[in-house]
């Protein structure tokens, strides 16, 4: 007997990840905030030289990613954590998205994405990368971890990557 496993391919994943309606997009990450407990979450706007639009950076003050939730949440679609549940962990509030596929809505405004979180490892902080290309959507850069910038809380941020924006450290 053979036992095979499903695997999502670029151009399903590329479908998921596709939408026209940029504001949705934007939404998703507001409610995944949220369902991380977040009280704090902001949608910056970064303007070129020229007035254009040069990148969307969204910021939030949840309790952020641990290494053991990037591992399985990127490595999976569908499977989310909050199809377990149906309140968030420290504020009790309903949980939104329960899909697993809401962070590839991002490829709807860019072609490269880095998630910076810092999170609470029993009483210490930590800070992880998460990166993803476009071109390669099964494919998820997890940093090692690190310690967090003095002075940092939990949290979230997601940008475009320092590649895509052509500088450097987002």
């Amino acid at each position: 007997m053979v036992v095979l496993t499903l695997k999502a391919k670029h151009d399903h994943l590329q479908k998921v990840a596709s939408t026209r309606d940029y504001v949705k997009a934007l939404a998703e990450f507001v409610w995944n905030a949220l369902d991380a407990d977040a009280t704090t979450v902001s949608v910056e706007l970064v303007r070129n030289a020229l007035g254009g639009l040069e990148s969307i950076v969204i910021r939030d003050s949840g309790t952020g990613i641990s290494k053991a939730r990037a591992e399985h949440d990127f490595e999976s679609l569908g499977d989310s954590w909050k199809l377990h549940t149906h309140r968030t962990p420290v504020l009790s509030r309903a949980i939104h998205g329960k899909e697993g596929q809401g962070r590839l809505r991002f490829f709807s405004l860019a072609q490269k994405a880095r998630w910076t979180s810092v999170y609470k490892d029993g009483e210490k902080l930590c800070r992880l990368t998460i990166e993803i290309d476009a071109d390669r959507l099964q494919t998820s850069n997890v940093s090692e971890l690190e310690p967090p910038p003095a002075g940092a809380e939990t949290g979230t941020t997601v940008c475009p990557s320092s590649e895509f924006l052509g500088q450097g450290a987002a």
